[in-house]
C-alpha cells in the first residue's frame, strides 16, 4: 500500500506539468516511469530475493528458524523496505 501511496505523489508531479501544458502527454509518461523505477529500484531488488523465500515452505521454516533465534535483522529489513 505505501508503495501505491508514494507512486501516485510521484505521478502528482508529472500531472500538474502536463496540465501546465509544460510537457506532453508522452513525456508526462515516461518521467512518471523512470521515476518510479529510480525510486523503488532498491525495494524491489530486496523484495525480489525476499520474496522466494516467503513462497517456498523450506524457505519460510528457515526463516522462522532465523527469526526466533534473533538473526534476522528485522530492523534493518524494514529500513532498506521503506523510502527515506
Amino acid at each position: 500500500m505505501s508503495m501505491a501511496l508514494e507512486s501516485s505523489l510521484i505521478a502528482g508531479k508529472w500531472l500538474v506539468r502536463y496540465a501546465q501544458e509544460d510537457i506532453t502527454w508522452e513525456q508526462s509518461v515516461s518521467g512518471y516511469h523512470d521515476e518510479c523505477i529510480a525510486f523503488f529500484k532498491k525495494r524491489m531488488k530486496l523484495s525480489g530475493i525476499m520474496h522466494p523465500w516467503l513462497l517456498h515452505s523450506l524457505g519460510r521454516r528457515f526463516l522462522k528458524v532465523v527469526a526466533v533465534t534473533g538473526m534476522l535483522p528485522f530492523d534493518s529489513l524494514f529500513s532498506q523496505l521503506r523510502t527515506p
